[in-house]
């Protein structure tokens, strides 16, 4: 399905042919004026012919869109998968856990457990010692 286009010429935010997309003008006249090339309408229930006002949201740029549906697919996936939608996934034991018990990344998305990445390192390490002896001159 794809978004409603009305005609409205002259609006600063309508193409060429003076069609623009309505969720994109509803906003604007929300707004009181036309929305930046930066910015990017949302509809919160994902569906792109609802464009009800309270369905939309602003979002300033492109990035910050696509940040909102990573961290709302992440959450999704750990409310699945571990019951809470807080918790985040040890990328090492690649079991979920809070926050708190974490060493958590400066995004809040993503985390660790301080042991298992000890575990990680060291192991990595010890391999690389062995390479390094298996490579030496004899």
């Amino acid at each position: 399905m794809s978004y409603k286009a009305i005609t409205k010429h002259g609006h600063p935010n309508a193409r060429a042919n003076g069609t623009i997309l309505e969720h994109v003008f509803l906003m604007s006249e929300m707004l009181g004026r036309a929305l930046t090339d930066l910015e990017v309408v949302h509809h919160r229930d994902e569906d792109k012919r609802n464009n009800h006002p309270s369905n939309l949201q602003l979002f300033a740029t492109q990035a910050e869109h696509v940040s909102y549906h990573s961290t709302k697919r992440a959450k999704e996936k750990a409310l699945l998968e571990s019951g809470n939608a807080e918790f985040l996934k040890c990328p090492f034991c690649k079991e979920y856990d809070d926050p708190p018990n974490m060493a958590v990344r400066k995004t809040g998305r993503a985390g660790y457990h301080r042991k298992c990445n000890a575990l990680w390192s060291n192991t990595r390490n010890e391999t690389k010692r062995q390479e390094s002896k298996f490579n030496e001159p004899t």
